[in-house]
């Protein structure tokens, strides 16, 4: 089966935007990354499907897996909304770019 990164797929059919995405076999190592203070988050909202249903996606993120993943699951849990997080980038139902940026600063990152 294949695997799953068909959000990517569909965001790139329908808006031109290609996702960043580091693989294993492309021998980049993200096991040192910068601090918060130096990386550059990038917050895009977006409308998807037939509905135009409203998408918040961060991505700019510079760090591990497991920070990722944390990251992400702090921004879920103080907003109050699904998402997930793949390939280096953290997907949020709704529209909430304001209070991302709000709390990536209040964690130490500049997000715009």
């Amino acid at each position: 089966m294949k695997e799953s990164n068909d959000w990517k797929e569909a965001l790139q059919k329908a808006t031109g935007y290609v996702p960043a995405v580091s693989s294993p076999e492309s021998g980049t190592d993200n096991t040192a990354s910068q601090p918060p203070k130096k990386q550059n988050l990038q917050v895009k909202v977006e409308q998807r499907g037939a509905q135009k249903s409203k998408a918040t996606i961060i991505y700019g993120f510079d760090g591990t897996e497991q920070q990722l993943k944390d990251f992400a699951t702090t921004l879920r849990k103080k907003i109050g909304t699904g998402g997930s997080q793949r390939g280096g980038e953290i997907l949020l139902q709704g529209d909430w770019k304001e209070r991302v940026i709000a709390i990536a600063q209040e964690h130490g990152w500049k997000a715009k």
